[in-house]
């Protein structure tokens, strides 16, 4: 009996670790097809469609989706129809996830994105001074990226954000985009990778067990790379609101408006901003969808906006 007992810790140990050495087994296998130096293929492109609204000089409003990828905010015919009636133009971007453009959601090209937006711009219909951009969790990071980068943004609507670049969330292997590699980061410029924060190993058993709060969470108690992968919101040219849930069961969408809400407040920003908190998870805001309706209407649509003469 004294014996068995000694196997049968050691075959209990052999459990509990299996899934670890399948996870690192399998991160070790991935990471031999992975190619981190040669750019994504079809690098820079994305997938724009432009709904006119009525009249002359529409403001344009940009919308981005999440990780889910594909373009989720044309599927959302009556919302579109809704801000076209009220006299926007919209245009809703895939910018991975479909066919012509790049698979995984891994080095986008933020100024792909940004040329798309200017080439619908042109259109007589649409008055190219009044650009506001909208983005939903991963597509929150980008919108503020992006209105960080280029001043031709007046208007900024992120909803469940993050306050930083993260790591992209692709692997080769598989046709999700959700780790395990990640080496580089979700957005990148004009080819060149831009500062990210990193996921190390403990994030990447947390994520890989289907713990995507704690894969988030973990990574940002890497201070010195979340504060070089920080969203410079201070530099964006007009109002920003940020939406997020109390309870978001993916990433920590409230901590991380609060970081970009206290950015603004250090930096004296000298647009309105808000931060808006409803009770509930990652996608609270779909319900509240007349929060960002207000919010342009005030900021875009009015004729006393100086942002957008």
């Amino acid at each position: 009996m004294k014996k068995v007992i000694p196997k049968i810790l050691i075959w209990c140990l052999g459990l509990s670790l299996l899934p670890f050495l399948l996870i690192l087994g399998f991160e070790l296998l991935s990471e031999s097809f992975y190619d981190e130096h040669d750019l994504p293929k079809n690098y820079g492109k994305v997938g724009a469609k432009l709904y006119l609204g009525e009249g002359k000089r529409q403001p344009l409003i940009v919308a981005l989706g999440g990780s889910e990828g594909g373009n989720i905010w044309d599927k959302w015919v009556g919302y579109r129809k809704s801000l076209n009636k009220r006299g926007y133009a919209f245009l809703p971007i895939a910018y991975f996830g479909e066919k012509g453009i790049p698979e995984k959601l891994d080095r986008i090209a933020l100024n792909g994105v940004h040329d798309a937006v200017l080439n619908a711009a042109k259109n007589p219909n649409i008055n190219e001074n009044c650009i506001a951009i909208i983005g939903g969790s991963k597509g929150g990071e980008m919108a503020l990226l992006l209105a960080s980068y280029y001043s031709e943004y007046k208007a900024v609507v992120a909803l469940s954000p993050s306050n930083v670049n993260f790591t992209s969330t692709t692997n080769p292997m598989i046709k999700i985009s959700f780790p395990i590699v990640m080496n580089t980061p979700s957005f990148s410029m004009n080819g060149e990778s831009l500062p990210f924060v990193p996921a190390n190993w403990r994030a990447k058993l947390k994520g890989g067990s289907g713990d995507f709060l704690g894969f988030y969470e973990d990574m940002l108690t890497n201070t010195l790379a979340v504060e070089l992968a920080a969203i410079k919101v201070e530099k964006i040219n007009g109002p920003i609101l940020m939406m997020s849930g109390t309870n978001d069961e993916l990433w920590p969408s409230s901590v991380m408006s609060e970081m970009m809400i206290e950015r603004l407040k250090l930096n004296n920003f000298s647009h309105n901003y808000e931060h808006l908190e409803l009770y509930g998870g990652h996608g609270i805001w779909v319900r509240h969808m007349n929060m960002i309706d207000n919010f342009l209407s005030k900021n875009i649509m009015s004729k006393n906006n100086s942002n957008c003469r």
